[in-house]
Parts: C-alpha cells; sequence; structure tokens
C-alpha cells in the first residue's frame, strides 16, 4: 500500500510538472500575441530593454535607455537603488 501511494504522489508531481509547463507554453504564446499587437500599433513607441544583456553590461544597456527616453545621463543611473 505504501509504495502504491509513493508511486501516485510520484505520478501526481510528474503531472502537476507537466501542467505547470503546458501553462507556460500556453502564457507565453499570449505574451507573444499580446505583443505583436503592441508593436503593430506603436512600434516606434516600444523600447525592447534585453535583461539578460543588462544584467552582464549594465552601463551600455542603461545609457541606450535613456538616450532612447530623452533624459540626461546621470552616473545615479547606474545605482538607480542608492
Amino acid at each position: 500500500m505504501l509504495v502504491k501511494l509513493q508511486t501516485l504522489t510520484l505520478l501526481q508531481k510528474v503531472l502537476d510538472t507537466r501542467t505547470i509547463l503546458t501553462d507556460t507554453v500556453k502564457y507565453y504564446g499570449m505574451y507573444k500575441d499580446l505583443m505583436r499587437f503592441w508593436y503593430q500599433s506603436y512600434d516606434d513607441h516600444i523600447y525592447n530593454l534585453d535583461y539578460d544583456k543588462l544584467t552582464e553590461d549594465q552601463e551600455p544597456e542603461t545609457r541606450r535607455l535613456i538616450e532612447y527616453l530623452g533624459l540626461n545621463w546621470e552616473d545615479t543611473c547606474l545605482a538607480p537603488q542608492e
């Protein structure tokens, strides 16, 4: 009986994981559809920030964002938490 319960528990975890992955794929597809709509409507007003690049090399990415926004650069832009 204990083995059956452990097997059922493991199966439930696998199914839960599959459901989470399926939901993630579904929501990502919805996100892509939404962004397609926004790009069609406001392409020149949307700034794409590459978060990976921002975390790898913050200054150039932050400078591009500040320039896009038409703001003046300040060194404090690199440490907004301070």
